[in-house]
């Protein structure tokens, strides 16, 4: 009895409990009802449960909120593990025509990729991390950039290509060092050094292990990322191995297999067992070997993931070797059947990943080079040609140039010819030119007048008195007795010059006298030769000089000297 009243408190209590989270659940979906598309899409963030991103994908719907929309499809895909995955990162794709931005659809082409990556389907993946690529370029999302490029050299990897996979890694390791750390997350950023230092492995570069290696585990211990520590201390595990250190290489890969173990993680739990089996071969434990290899198969057809080709297929390979010469025939059998069948599958997502990746990425991008390449070159022949342009009016310029200078020197070699074989007396026809009577009545001037100046210009020039660097037109008149007009005028009419032409024409022509017959004035500097001849300066003596005789006195005075040599 006493047991039937507890059943029916027990049955009373559950049921009261019932409508109590009943009505709390109709009260939430009526509360639901009222939100946005925006708010809901929110709340579906900091919840686990789906249906309230359902409701916020339907909400947009019906709101057309296309930026609501497309995130909540992106944070499905993100949640789902299954085909459905696909079915929400295939509705962002096909809304590309009319939203596109840096991270649609470059992201949901990323995720499928991943997706069929992860399920062994290396073709499609190779198609969408290529579009992935090609939309992020596009929009240049960076984050989006390095992700595709990642995963391409993973696929550049998978088929061999260790050095193109080494360069793609290589680019993206420069750009998160070169200040761009906080463009990508953490897991990225260690996945990024984790990639170079793998692919070294493939290449048996040792030097460049150990300091990727090295560089990786201080990173994934200072930003506290347990699944990448012991992905570095894997990678280490293969380097030693490779350099045949088989102890030390058993006992860190002993060391992170119970969490591969615990994590779940098929891949890298495969390649651990690989690699227990690969040392206990070379340290002649064979039984315990084969029992790793039977695992690393086992996990192949629990996941299959046979990923690198060689984890399996040199497994499989191993086991036929073991088999044969045990000779159980039944067992290599069975060994033989199954690298067949992988190695078949493998060649195929090999042919054509390269193919897809050769053809949609490496050409693309050789031709992008290429075309950059060219415009630098045609830029460059533009500056070439340009240059050869200049070069040329320069050449010309200085031909024309030399051909003044040559010209001007046979003048001037002339000029001189004609300077020294002159008489003294007669360098200077206008100095010594006599007068007209008949001409002075047009002056306006006395007879007397006029002949009374000429009478003192000729006693002037006699005695040299020009040579006198502070004579005057108006110093002069007064001493010959008259103004300086009638000076002036009977100067202009007789002499046919201007009073300062001269004083100039006669210095320059006792110059040249005294330059040709005394050696002693060719040793003077120009200074002091312009100073004996009655000019200020150097400058108003060359002008003079040159003035009067077509030549440069320094001209005259080397030219002077080579004949006299």
């Amino acid at each position: 009895m006493k047991l039937l009243t507890h059943l029916l408190i027990c049955i009373f209590f559950l049921s009261s409990i019932n409508t109590l989270l009943s009505q709390n659940k109709a009260k939430s979906i009526d509360t639901l009802k009222n939100k946005t598309a925006q708010e809901l899409f929110y709340i579906s963030a900091r919840s686990p449960d789906i249906s309230i991103l359902e409701k916020a994908i339907k909400k947009a719907k019906e709101e057309n909120n296309m930026s609501v929309l497309i995130n909540s499809y992106n944070y499905m895909a993100l949640r789902l593990k299954d085909e459905n995955k696909l079915l929400y990162s295939d509705s962002i794709i096909a809304l590309k025509d009319t939203y596109s931005n840096s991270f649609y659809p470059a992201s949901a082409y990323y995720n499928k990729g991943f997706y069929f990556f992860n399920n062994g389907n290396f073709i499609k993946a190779t198609d969408n991390f290529i579009k992935a690529n090609e939309y992020a370029n596009r929009y240049y999302n960076k984050d989006m950039i390095v992700r595709s490029k990642q995963s391409l050299g993973l696929l550049k990897k998978e088929t061999g290509d260790y050095k193109q996979a080494l360069t793609l890694y290589k680019e993206n390791f420069e750009f998160a060092t070169s200040g761009n750390t906080n463009t990508l997350s953490n897991t990225d950023y260690l996945e990024i050094i984790l990639s170079i230092a793998s692919t070294y492995n493939e290449l048996n570069n040792y030097d460049s292990i150990s300091y990727y290696n090295d560089f990786g585990i201080k990173e994934s211990l200072r930003l506290k990322d347990t699944t990448k520590y012991n992905d570095f201390i894997l990678n280490e595990a293969k380097a030693l191995f490779n350099k045949e250190k088989y102890d030390r290489s058993l006992n860190n890969l002993i060391k992170i297999l119970p969490y591969y173990k615990s994590s779940n993680d098929h891949a890298n739990l495969s390649f651990t067992y690989y690699y227990l089996a690969k040392n206990y071969l070379k340290l002649k434990e064979d039984k315990i070997a084969i029992q790793f290899l039977k695992k690393v198969d086992s996990l192949y057809i629990e996941s299959n993931d046979a990923r690198p080709k060689t984890k399996v297929q040199e497994s499989y390979a191993l086991l036929t070797s073991y088999y044969r010469d045990q000779k159980q025939l039944e067992d290599l059998i069975i060994y033989q059947d199954k690298t067949i069948a992988l190695t078949n599958k493998l060649h195929a997502n090999e042919l054509y990943t390269n193919k897809k990746i050769v053809n949609d990425y490496d050409i693309p991008l050789i031709l992008a080079n290429t075309k950059k390449a060219m415009d630098k070159i045609k830029a460059k022949e533009k500056r070439t040609k340009l240059l050869s342009y200049f070069l040329v009016v320069i050449i010309i310029a200085i031909l024309i140039i030399l051909f003044y200078l040559n010209t001007r020197r046979k003048v001037y070699k002339k000029i001189f010819e004609e300077l020294i074989s002159k008489k003294d007396d007669t360098l200077n026809l206008k100095s010594i030119k006599k007068e007209k009577p008949s001409t002075k009545t047009t002056l306006n001037i006395p007879d007397t007048v006029v002949s009374k100046i000429l009478t003192s210009l000729e006693k002037f020039e006699k005695d040299k008195e020009y040579l006198n660097s502070k004579i005057s037109i108006a110093g002069l008149a007064k001493s010959i007795g008259t103004n300086p007009n009638y000076l002036s005028k009977t100067v202009n009419h007789f002499k046919e010059m201007s009073f300062s032409q001269y004083i100039n024409t006669l210095r320059i022509t006792y110059a040249v006298s005294s330059l040709k017959n005394d050696s002693i004035y060719r040793k003077y500097t120009l200074k002091a030769i312009a100073a004996e001849f009655g000019f200020n300066n150097t400058e108003s003596f060359s002008k003079a000089f040159y003035k009067e005789t077509g030549i440069k006195p320094s001209f005259f005075m080397r030219s002077i000297e080579k004949t006299n040599t």
